[in-house]
């Protein structure tokens, strides 16, 4: 952020004729709009935790404006004014245009068309763009330029054959996996198995302590289920038995009440009204009641 911030201006202003009061209203003026970019994206906009800063993606259209005819017969700082009216025009529509495809949804459709290598030209046209005022510096000192250069194309070519970020265990057993390893890639079908956290010492004693606190209250519970239904199936066994013992006591009873009635002697006393034995009322009464237990 702070690279684009001075190198864009520095290498821009001096074409357009402005001096060093120019480049450093350009360098306040980009530092105010990137706080005010980052206020914004933070709490409204995609939230991501980046800052915002200058894009190299406009130097090229910039450049070509500064390289325009008409602004040869000027005064530098009237040249710089005219060029730097031009220039905000040409944004002003060009973020229009971005505002309308973003919140219209359109450039959604279109993103699903594109894939990561759409950004090489992008990113080609503005190192090409940038190409007459980087390498001119990188020959004034040749001891660090170009050791750069060599190390950057050998980063480049074998940085995704090595994992660069070692694997880190927390208290909350995170494990962050490298950021470059294309293993996957090879296997684009095979679906990937999702990371178990490893836990430490004090985490596996409170797991284990808890698992044993709930398999001791379940064994309890299952404990005192299996004493209930032991106290019922007795109590159902007991009232079982006591009917087997009464069974042949009722027989009994019922045959002694079928000889007193085929014995009973019944004579009719005043216009027919009947009296039965007190034997038979009293076995009566008790069949009644022994019938009533079982």
């Amino acid at each position: 952020m702070l690279a684009t911030t001075f190198i864009i201006p520095t290498a821009l202003v001096s074409q357009m004729g402005g001096g060093n009061e120019e480049k450093a209203k350009v360098v306040q003026t980009l530092l105010l709009v990137a706080g005010i970019n980052t206020l914004l994206q933070t709490n409204f906009g995609t939230r991501l935790p980046t800052v915002m800063g200058g894009s190299f993606t406009f130097v090229a259209p910039t450049i070509s404006i500064i390289l325009s005819g008409r602004w040869s017969d000027l005064e530098p700082v009237a040249r710089f004014e005219k060029i730097m009216r031009a220039v905000q025009g040409a944004l002003i529509v060009a973020s229009t245009l971005q505002i309308v495809l973003g919140f219209s949804g359109l450039w959604r459709n279109v993103a699903r068309f594109l894939s990561p290598l759409s950004a090489v030209p992008l990113v080609s046209l503005a190192g090409f763009g940038l190409y007459e005022f980087g390498f001119p510096g990188v020959a004034k000192c040749v001891e660090i330029g170009l050791p750069e250069l060599i190390i950057l194309v050998v980063f480049s070519q074998v940085i995704f054959l090595t994992s660069f970020i070692p694997k880190i265990k927390t208290s909350r057993s995170v494990q962050l996996e490298s950021l470059c390893d294309f293993s996957e890639a090879e296997q684009p079908h095979k679906v990937p198995e999702p990371i178990e956290p490893t836990p430490s010492v004090g985490s596996e004693t409170v797991a284990v302590t808890s698992s044993l606190t709930v398999t001791k209250a379940r064994l309890r519970n299952a404990r005192e289920e299996r004493e209930h239904f032991d106290q019922a199936s007795n109590q159902i066994l007991d009232h079982f038995n006591a009917k087997d013992k009464l069974r042949p006591v009722l027989t009994d009873i019922r045959k002694h009440a079928d000889n007193i009635k085929g014995s009973q002697i019944v004579t009719g006393m005043d216009g027919g009204n009947l009296k039965a034995d007190k034997g038979r009322k009293h076995l009566e009464e008790k069949y009644l009641e022994l019938e009533e237990k079982v």
